[in-house]
């Protein structure tokens, strides 16, 4: 499966805005489930792909990953493993779309897990 993810990756650079929203849609709920796979390198390039995703995708659907990555301190009780899935997902949005994931316009709830949540190890 994580060889569908690379090609899924390729296509979204290569086709960019001309992929349909109603499929962007349908990706993003497939690469946020693919974060609780049980094979680890499935899990890690759901996550990669996220980053190209974020750059082609609308505001409301780079919003809805954000606040799946990084939900409030409090109401996380996530294993450390899909912790680290999470950081790398939006450490890959924030790589490929910076302005779109912390921008001006960007999900406040971002910022304020960024520097509000406690460190958790």
């Amino acid at each position: 499966m994580w060889a569908a993810f690379a090609v899924l990756r390729h296509a979204q650079k290569n086709a960019g805005k001309s992929i349909g929203e109603a499929t962007l849609s349908r990706v993003a709920t497939t690469l946020l489930d693919a974060l609780d796979s049980s094979d680890q390198d499935v899990a890690e390039e759901a996550a990669a792909t996220l980053g190209v995703f974020a750059v082609v995708s609308s505001v409301a659907d780079v919003d809805a990953i954000i606040a799946v990555l990084a939900p409030p301190a409090e109401a996380v009780t996530r294993s450390s493993d899909r912790r680290q899935l999470d950081c790398l997902g939006l450490a890959a949005m924030l790589r490929c779309a910076p302005a779109r994931v912390a921008g001006a316009d960007a999900n406040p709830a971002l910022k304020e897990v960024c520097v509000c949540a406690p460190l958790a190890i």
